[in-house]
């Protein structure tokens, strides 16, 4: 079923999506500016609070599908869209933009630009002249303070600035172990650089899960946490840098940090959108109902953010909107057939004792275990590879999560809470998957609250009210909550 199609969602009011723009003459060196010019027009018309602009991987993966602009303009639902091209001459480039209705492929605006490449200037000067003129021929309403965010000069280093282009390429590549090397030199170059420091928490929360080579969970999460510390220092009214300082804190259980920082967040009135990073902690907290409304917020500019469509899944699921999750599931698998929502599914699947989908497509775990999904339906061949399973001395934290789910699956409970312990490997925030279905009568056992109680989120419940999913008795709590 073509569920957008049947949908027939409506345009997002005041969005527009920027193309890539075509290098006329690409090489190693212009495809560089290239790509960074993109990322850096889309980076700076964000800072208009008043425009719906489509995030850079929701316009590259339709791009590079190679649809044509009333698709484009179908599936991301904007308005307007912007196109260019790229002509290098030497260290000259001429910058031909234009802005577009998709349906009908007029242009209602043109702008040229000669832009000297090797001049950190001109460059700055000429992102922040387009995003103002396209705010203008939009009509968007841009507040002082936006303004002047756009037209700040975020570093003194031209090297800095082109360690934290490149950077932001590699990240895009999913190269972490580059991206890491890259953007620490540009802030070897200028420790005051705002969008770098940012770069490098973000990474290294993510790392926290998988560390590179020769690194642990804790450094990364040490270095993500004091990045975003030191973004806010330097930037206080930037929502960003608080935002990853409750990443950071949430994988080490600082729950009362978490609190604090999102308060913040909301202090600050930040949009919701912008609250995608704090959505999975919510989960963890029990609190569905916020998460669910930042997750739906972010996908309006980012449509085809398959891990956020994937953790919306999961919360809908777990506050008891099967239906509504089941869309999400079939809207992500039109958008990208092989996604993260396959993952998610496993688990929504098993907790509904459905057929399993897409077993072949999961990315991320190993052909054995892949063989044993599709044995799902053979209890004991299942019950025997979960024992053999918790034998392993050395486990991968989210094969150790499937063979947690399976054992649920089958009623072996106690080994389902052991290897959901095993599976966290000190990133606390894993906790957010036992909300779901599948896992009803295991959150009702004794092991599982002493790991609750071991997360440090029964202290915070006490401190702050309990959620919905667990509540406190004379002695000590019960998490006897079910969705349906």
């Amino acid at each position: 079923t073509d569920v957008l199609a049947d949908t027939a969602l409506e345009v997002i009011p005041d969005s527009v999506a920027v193309l890539p723009f075509a290098n006329l003459n690409p090489d190693g060196e212009n495809t560089l500016f290239a790509l960074g010019l993109h990322d850096e027009v889309i980076n700076q018309l964000t800072k208009i609070r008043s425009l719906n602009v489509i995030a850079r991987n929701s316009v590259l993966t339709l791009v590079d599908q190679e649809l044509p602009l009333p698709e484009i303009r179908r599936l991301l639902r904007v308005e307007s869209v912007m196109t260019g091209t790229i002509l290098f001459a030497d260290s000259q480039a001429r910058i031909n933009l234009q802005l577009l209705d998709p349906t009908s492929g007029v242009s209602f605006w043109a702008g040229t630009y000669e832009a000297d490449i090797g001049n950190l200037d001109a460059m700055l000067e000429i992102q922040s002249d387009i995003a103002l003129h396209v705010a203008e021929a939009l009509e968007a309403e841009i507040r002082q303070s936006e303004q002047a965010l756009i037209t700040s000069r975020p570093t003194e280093s031209f090297e800095a600035y082109r360690y934290n282009l490149a950077a932001r390429n590699a990240h895009y590549q999913q190269d972490y172990a580059m991206e890491w090397s890259l953007v620490k030199q540009a802030l070897e170059l200028d420790p005051n650089y705002v969008d770098a420091w940012l770069l490098f928490a973000s990474l290294n929360t993510v790392l926290v899960g998988t560390p590179l080579p020769g690194m642990s969970s804790r450094d990364h999460f040490e270095l993500g946490l004091q990045s975003a510390e030191r973004s806010i220092e330097l930037a206080p009214d930037n929502s960003q840098g608080y935002a990853l300082k409750a990443v950071a804190l949430g994988t080490s259980k600082d729950w009362e940090g978490v609190a604090e920082a999102v308060d913040t967040l909301l202090n600050m009135d930040t949009p919701l959108s912008e609250l995608k990073y704090v959505s999975l902690l919510l989960l963890c907290l029990g609190d569905f109902d916020r998460a669910i409304e930042i997750y739906e917020a972010n996908l309006i500019t980012e449509p085809l953010n398959l891990y956020g469509r994937g953790f919306l899944m999961a919360a809908l699921e777990m506050a008891g909107r099967r239906e509504d999750a089941q869309r999400e599931y079939l809207i992500g698998e039109e958008l990208n057939p092989v996604w993260w929502g396959d993952t998610v599914n496993v688990f929504l699947a098993l907790g509904r004792d459905d057929a399993l989908r897409d077993i072949d497509d999961l990315v991320g775990i190993s052909a054995e275990l892949k063989a044993l999904l599709h044995r799902v339906d053979e209890p004991e061949a299942v019950r025997s590879a979960v024992f053999a399973y918790l034998d392993k001395p050395d486990k991968i934290s989210a094969e150790a999560l499937f063979y947690s789910a399976l054992a649920a699956h089958i009623g072996e409970l106690e080994v389902s809470v052991q290897l959901l312990r095993e599976s966290l490997q000190d990133v606390w925030t894993g906790l957010h998957w036992y909300w779901l279905p599948l896992f009803d009568e295991a959150r009702q056992l004794d092991s599982f609250k002493q790991l609750l109680n071991e997360s440090g989120l029964v202290d915070y419940w006490n401190q702050h009210g309990w959620p919905k999913v667990c509540r406190p008795l004379e002695e000590g709590f019960s998490c006897d909550w079910t969705a349906y």
